[in-house]
């Protein structure tokens, strides 16, 4: 059985599983076995695990969740496909990397009263992270808003947490947009150990969707993606490469992103 391999980011606990549930289910419906490799290191070494697993003779194809090393020249001929980058037109592939959310999410605090926000960002290597952080300062600036400020994390709840105490110290934030559930969770747990009640002073959004937001205490407002789709419709591309057929057209698009409305947010303090 030939295999195809899923690359994940060395920090997995941060990925989805949906996302590769659904992958693995379509290899194994069209016959291909699935290895699964975390990749790690700086970005030269990441590059040279790459290099090394296309050159390996067994391997029909590779589907990566992670973004591909600017370093990395690939000249194999084992079919790649990046899940959440970009087609050769530039156009953002599925929805793994269309940040649009985040300026709805901007929106729907704005309506509730809020008019100063923060940003905690995932890793800038990202495309799903550089969309997020752009739609939500294009939206600031459409609707007049204020940007308090924008800090770096790296999709963990302890980046969420470095910047959940610089919040903290920011007495005009009310609203908080983080770029994944995980980072939102460490902003809302720095907030609570300054005495700032999420979401009475501070209303925090977060992003995915995960299994655990709506058990959080105060459940975890986010955004919901068919992660299980996106799996899939990524895997399908990369086996119609493999076999040198076109893919569909519905292996690349998916439902438009959903906001969750749970109970880290509300009015703005004093409404």
């Amino acid at each position: 059985m030939a295999s195809v391999v899923v690359v994940v980011p060395e920090a997995s606990l941060y990925f989805p599983a949906r996302m590769l549930s659904g992958a693995a289910g379509a290899a194994h419906a069209e016959g291909y076995r699935v290895d699964v490799v975390a990749m790690e290191g700086t970005a030269e070494a990441r590059a040279l695990q790459l290099k090394t697993l296309l050159a390996g003779e067994d391997i029909a194809g590779i589907l990566s969740f992670v973004p591909r090393p600017k370093s990395a020249v690939l000249d194999s001929g084992v079919p790649l496909v990046v899940a959440g980058e970009y087609d050769n037109k530039m156009r953002a592939r599925g929805s793994l990397a269309d940040g649009t959310a985040a300026g709805k999410i901007v929106e729907y605090l704005a309506s509730l009263g809020h008019r100063n926000f923060f940003h905690v960002a995932g890793p800038s290597a990202w495309p799903s992270a550089r969309n997020r952080k752009a739609a939500y300062q294009e939206a600031i600036a459409e609707l007049g808003l204020n940007s308090v400020g924008i800090a770096p994390g790296d999709w963990s709840p302890g980046s969420g947490y470095a910047a959940g105490k610089k919040i903290a110290a920011l007495s005009e934030v009310t609203a908080v947009v983080a770029a994944n559930d995980q980072m939102a969770i460490g902003v809302i747990r720095a907030l609570h150990e300054h005495g700032i009640s999420v979401p009475r002073d501070v209303s925090v959004f977060g992003w995915d969707d995960m299994a655990e937001s709506s058990y959080l205490v105060p459940s975890l407002s986010s955004v919901h993606m068919d992660l299980e789709a996106l799996g899939t419709r990524a895997m399908r591309e990369l086996v119609a490469r493999i076999r040198g057929t076109q893919a569909t057209p519905e292996a690349l698009i998916l439902d438009p992103m959903e906001l969750i409305v749970r109970e880290s947010v509300g009015p703005v303090r004093g409404a």
